[in-house]
């Protein structure tokens, strides 16, 4: 308490030496502000019980240890006043040292702040490592340099290759050969291109540059353009500025585009003659033209870009449809589906390669990426990130050079990489407007040739099958053949000619595709795209046996897949058996396939494609809406059917969802709705944190074994947990069941009609009242599902095609707002070609704005000024605290308490330290901050702080990226991590690495220096600092990893010395989600706190630090695994490369450890979910095709029954429709 007064006292002369008013008052002020202070710091402490030992609370079962909290985080209510003799107050806390140890106070450990350094993302090296270089000769072995380790010995069976220098975070590449590639994309990136799209710099009160950028926005179209430019096929750039902005995907209103319209016709370039004579009739017509609205007037008319487009085509399409030996009349009929519009992918190949903008970015040699962390002896790893990187495209890149060249030419040879995506789309809310139709005069086409009736679902599912391979069979055309196996020669832009090899590598679809593109039958008895495993041995995942089931079954495009296919073919065609007979049932059941001509079979099988191979994991549907979000609607059944006894568990489960605070720019969203309802809950919702952008060998041998962890909790969950509960469906799930129901039989009415006779009639189904119940079906959870079957497959795939993002289904999932927001221009007729022709014109109206301003983007300086910087804070003094009236007016507060004091303390090293910087200071009359009081050295200009509200945090991303967090003190983002820096007597192996604040304020003062080594002139030194509040952690030993538990923490007591502090801005390494134990309730339950300042009248008992909020965040906790954590490379040392897969997966599903509690997995299950991330993508619906007529699974126990993977919304079960039997 010495200490205490000591400062108060400092504080209190200070504060009369300041200038400016009555100088009697300012003494009188600040004399009761510190006889509140110290009053505050007397009072007496309120005891609180231990939380650990309430019998209800599941994560701390286990005893807390002795040495941490036995008081209230919070003392008794401050006095107003108290008006004692300064002597009584300074001896009565003294009397604390006449008490023996174990009655005082027991004091905190704490871990101060340590320094953080920012390092800004820097691009791959272009720079020769000449002393990793191989031998020139595998026979002649060379010497190595005394300063390459052994690690970067070359073992003479490794072909030539030539590795980069390694850039500041370990990250070198690999190239084959002995010199490095002519067109490499890396050299081009620059921040910008490292940096997450969507953030910008800060404009806190900084008009400057607010300014600037509204300057350099409206500066944009005046860049002056190169002479012969012209804006073809428009007049002017009036007229095309006009166009763009009608043209934009945004087809509605905005406010945005109201201002991009008021900046055309403000502009003083504009005339309004420029617009009103203007052909547009003619300029439409242009900028839609396809190949298929030319007639024979227009066949000599030219347009400037068709040298590298062609437009669309339209192909006409037709099926053969068998009718059976049973039906009225049997054989095979030809129907003309109609046209497909597409455009030819050796078109599109050149389109690509002769734009600047996409041709840059396309890697002709790939590479191997290695990192070597930034630790002594570190050994170097293989990194798994793009698809250019991937083994996969590495052996295509090797064989194509290592096979003969075309004759007589000697072009670089390239491989191509293409991959696809597909998916069917609903184009309005409302009716049945599809891009994918099997058109209504199919049944009557069906019903002509058969009496009058219609065909059996089998058969309509054969035919959508049939449909779907016929139109891949005209894309597939002959050129795109012949490009395959002798390449095209394109003139690239560096004006390099290059044979370049189209090779098809990744086909990304849900499940529905998947088994469209694969010929196999939806949930049969082999369900699985890729290899031939039974859906009975699917509850064996995670085993060594699964794994090498999965090895040995591997399907496979050879030629007795295609010769299976042709007897089935030949049966159905020629001999006119059903497609479900027996005999073709005997040759496709035993494999799950189908009797359909598959296109990439047919035309790329031959040629060594294995079109299954292609079908990689669908992360998005697989896992976020698939696997995690079955079990979370299980974990709803089991809280409802808690609830019939409660009644309050399912409102509470509601309630501290809502509580959630957000984080990020969207990374987690205010739960505003009941989550238990399922409303409006889209892919972001389920999100997990499974798919990093950039893995290690290390990171995926994690990810193998938390894979393995998860197996045994999901088969400790199945088999125990869920059969203690009696569960049923949702309200929502038996409400979309009858919907769907409903419409099933709507659509088979009309198909399907029952009349006729004989037993070649349709088939017919009972209503949805009769063949279903009205009530909830009774559900359990069960891991026979195909999307269990994945999971195991993540790993090898990552290591062979790179991560997940290279082949997210995303991507083609947005692509549904596209065509949607195109669909609302048409006329609702002949919409195919009205979507073709609005295409072109939005391309070919970028194009031309490309070529005539290049591809500068208005922010993009800003954005690469601003990031560069590892926080922003505004420049505003708009917002003016005074120190002394600050103090004063919230005297009693014990949030203020030595405020000035830390306050001085913090600034001092830093204004040395910026004094040592400069060129005219000589710094051998500097002192150190320990030689010198910063209560006399230091002022402050105008005795004033100047109070911001928001702080954005650059950060460099595990994945060497740059993004960003915001920070507000008067928010829910309001919370930040630091480095810790370890006491000496704590172990530094055990300790937490980060300390955890809130943000009460964020200021800056200018600061003035006084003291010794002071230049001659007067200077200020602008500093920004953070007023925070202290957490603490809580249970260290009993959370981690190893005990699967997140971190928790409490505030400190208001009172403590180190419950508040001042933190540099520099500091910070970004914000974090901080999530609060709700089951502990509130500190204050009536809602009073004791510190107005600290908030605490809100403060929960203990509180989650969310590791899972984001990819970053996760790796921050595997410290060592994070290439663009510099401070954690130290750590990799934990990770060695020697733990394979296999041994970890392994030891977790065969381990002898107890399994986890009921209430701990249903708890564990509570966490994740409160670790949603932000995607705004819309589900798809895993529809059910064919159940091999039941003989595996029960119809009610497949995905689609139980809806462990079945969305809700009507919108996505009515995808059901197109792959119906």
């Amino acid at each position: 308490m010495k200490r205490r007064f000591n400062a108060s006292r400092a504080d209190v002369q200070r504060l009369q030496a300041l200038k400016g008013g009555n100088k009697s008052q300012r003494s009188r002020n600040a004399m009761q502000a510190l006889q509140s202070q110290i009053a505050m710091s007397s009072s007496s402490a309120i005891p609180q019980t231990n939380a650990a030992v309430n019998e209800e609370d599941i994560e701390m079962a286990d005893a807390e240890t002795p040495q941490e909290f036995t008081q209230d985080p919070m003392r008794s209510a401050v006095p107003e006043e108290d008006t004692r003799p300064v002597h009584q107050l300074i001896a009565e806390p003294e009397l604390e040292s006449n008490l023996s140890i174990a009655a005082r106070r027991p004091r905190r450990q704490v871990h101060l702040p340590a320094r953080f350094i920012d390092f800004v993302p820097h691009p791959l090296t272009d720079e020769v490592n000449r002393a990793a270089s191989p031998p020139p000769s595998p026979s002649v072995p060379s010497s190595v340099s005394a300063s390459v380790t052994t690690l970067d010995v070359i073992p003479t069976s490794i072909p030539p290759h030539v590795d980069t220098v390694q850039n500041m975070y370990g990250l070198y590449r690999r190239f084959t050969g002995n010199k490095l590639p002519e067109h490499d994309p890396e050299r081009t990136v620059d921040l910008a291109a490292l940096t997450d799209g969507g953030l910008k710099p800060g404009s806190d009160g900084d008009s400057e540059k607010s300014a600037g950028a509204g300057r350099q926005a409206a500066a944009f179209f005046n860049t002056p353009r190169p002479p012969g430019v012209s804006f073809y096929p428009f007049e002017n750039e009036n007229a095309f500025r006009i166009a763009e902005l009608h043209y934009s995907d945004n087809a509605s209103t905005s406010q945005k585009k109201f201002k991009d319209l008021r900046d055309i016709i403000g502009a003083p370039t504009f005339k309004p003659e420029d617009i009103r004579n203007t052909n547009w009739t003619k300029i439409h017509r242009i900028l839609g033209h396809n190949v298929f609205d030319c007639d024979e007037s227009q066949r000599d008319e030219k347009f400037e870009w068709e040298d590298v487009d062609a437009g669309w085509k339209k192909s006409p399409i037709s099926i053969q449809v068998p009718f059976h030996r049973k039906t009225f009349s049997p054989g095979v009929r030809t129907f003309a589906v109609g046209d497909l519009y597409h455009r030819s992918l050796v078109d599109i190949i050149r389109e690509k390669l002769a734009n600047p903008v996409d041709d840059a970015q396309f890697h002709y040699a790939p590479y191997e990426l290695h990192w070597r962390p930034r630790a002594d002896g570190a050994p170097s790893t293989r990194v798994h990130g793009e698809f250019y990187t991937s083994p996969e495209f590495f052996t295509a890149h090797e064989k194509l050079q290592a096979a003969e060249n075309e004759p007589g030419c000697s072009l670089e040879k390239v491989v191509l990489a293409m991959e696809f995506a597909s998916d069917s789309t609903q184009l309005t809310h409302f009716g049945s407007a599809k891009l994918w139709p099997l058109p209504d005069s199919f049944s009557d086409f069906v019903a002509q040739h058969n009496a009058g009736k219609g065909l059996s679902r089998r058969h309509m599912t054969h035919c959508r099958r049939e449909l779907f391979h016929a139109q891949w069979e005209v894309l597939l055309d002959d050129e795109f053949i012949e490009a395959y196996l002798h390449g095209i020669v394109v003139v690239c832009c560096d004006g390099i000619a290059r044979r370049f090899y189209p090779r098809f590598f990744i086909y990304c679809a849900d499940y529905p595709e998947k088994v469209l593109i694969a010929s196999i039958r939806d949930k049969g008895q082999c369900p699985c795209p890729r290899c031939t495993m039974s859906i009975l041995e699917v509850a064996n995942l995670g085993t060594p046996e699964d794994a090498v089931r999965r090895a040995g079954l591997i399907r496979l495009d050879d030629e007795e897949f295609r010769r299976t296919i042709r007897a089935a073919r030949e049966l159905i065609l020629n001999y006119n058996h059903a497609v479900d007979s027996k005999d073709v049932e005997d040759l496709l059941k035993d494999k799950s396939l189908t009797p359909t001509a598959n296109a990439f079979s047919k035309k790329l099988g031959p040629l060594g494609f294995n079109v299954f191979r292609a079908l990689l994991a669908d992360f998005m549907h697989e896992v976020e809406i698939g696997v995690w979000k079955g079990l979370f609607i299980h974990l709803l059944r089991i809280l409802e059917a808690h609830d019939k006894k409660t009644k309050t568990t399912m409102k509470e489960f509601n309630k501290r969802f809502r509580m959630v605070p957000s984080f990020g720019r969207a990374t987690i969203r205010r739960f505003v709705n009941d989550v238990s309802a399922l409303k409006q809950l889209a892919a972001r919702d389920y999100e997990d944190i499974l798919q990093l952008r950039m893995h290690t060998e290390p990171s995926i041998a994690v990810l193998e074994a938390e894979t393995g962890r998860f197996y045994k909790q999901l088969h400790h969950f199945a088999d125990t947990t869920c059969l203690a509960f009696d569960t049923h469906e949702l309200d929502r799930e038996v409400a979309a069941r009858q919907r769907a129901k409903q419409r099933r039989d709507k659509k088979i009415a009309s198909l399907a009609p029952a009349t006729g006779k004989g037993k070649g009639k349709a088939q017919t189904f009972p209503s949805a009242s009769v063949s279903e119940t009205s009530g909830p079906k009774k559900k359990q959870y069960h891991l026979n599902t195909v999307k269990h079957h994945f999971l195991p497959d993540y790993p090898g795939i990552i290591r062979a095609f790179g991560t997940t993002d290279s082949y997210s289904t995303e991507p083609s999932e947005l692509e549904h707002r596209r065509a949607k927001s195109r669909y609302t221009r048409t006329s609702r007729k002949n919409v195919e070609s009205q979507l073709a022709r609005l295409e072109r014109r939005q391309h070919r109206i970028a194009r031309i704005k490309q070529k005539v301003y290049g591809d500068k983007k208005v922010d993009d300086e800003r954005i690469t000024l601003s990031l560069e910087d590892h926080y922003f804070i505004g420049k505003s003094e708009n917002d003016q605290v005074n120190i002394g009236d600050f103090l004063f007016q919230n005297k009693g507060d014990p949030a203020i308490e030595g405020f000035y004091k830390k306050l001085k303390t913090h600034l001092l090293p830093r204004v040395l330290a910026k004094l040592h910087d400069k060129k005219d200071i000589d710094r051998q009359k500097l002192p150190q901050a320990e030689q010198c009081d910063g209560d006399s050295v230091i002022s402050f200009n105008k005795n004033t702080m100047y109070q911001h509200r928001i702080m954005r945090v650059n950060y460099t991303t595990y994945d060497v990226r740059r993004d960003q967090d915001l920070v507000n003190g008067h928010s829910a983002h309001c919370n930040i991590m630091v480095l810790s820096q370890p006491t000496e007597e704590s172990n530094t192996n055990n300790v937490s690495s980060y300390r955890y604040a809130r943000v009460l304020s964020t200021y800056h003062v200018n600061v003035g220096y006084n003291g010794p080594g002071r230049p001659d002139y007067h200077e200020l030194h602008k500093m920004e600092f953070l007023w925070v509040r202290w957490y603490d952690e809580v249970g260290k030993p009993e959370t981690g990893w190893a005990h699967q538990r997140l971190g928790r923490l409490r505030f400190a007591p208001v009172d403590d010395d180190d419950a508040f502090g001042i933190v540099n801005p520099d500091d910070v390494l970004r914000g974090c989600h901080i999530i609060p134990r709700f089951h502990l309730n509130k500190v204050h339950v009536e809602g009073t706190g004791h510190s107005p300042l600290a908030k605490d009248a809100s403060d929960w008992k203990e509180y989650y630090v969310n590791c899972f909020v984001d990819r970053d965040m996760l790796m921050r906790y595997h410290l060592g695994l994070g290439i663009g954590h510099l401070y954690g490379h130290s750590f990799y040392a934990d990770y060695p490369p020697g733990n394979t897969a296999s041994g970890i997966t392994t030891t977790a599903i065969t381990s002898s450890a107890s399994a986890p509690s009921i209430r701990e997995v249903d708890m564990e299950a509570d966490r994740e979910a409160n670790s949603n991330t932000d995607s705004d993508i819309d589900s798809n619906f895993d529809s059910d095709l064919d159940l091999d007529d039941g003989s595996e699974l029960d119809s009610d126990d497949d995905d689609f029954g139980n809806g462990n993977i079945s969305d809700i919304e009507e919108s996505e079960l009515a995808a059901e429709e197109m792959y119906a039997q």
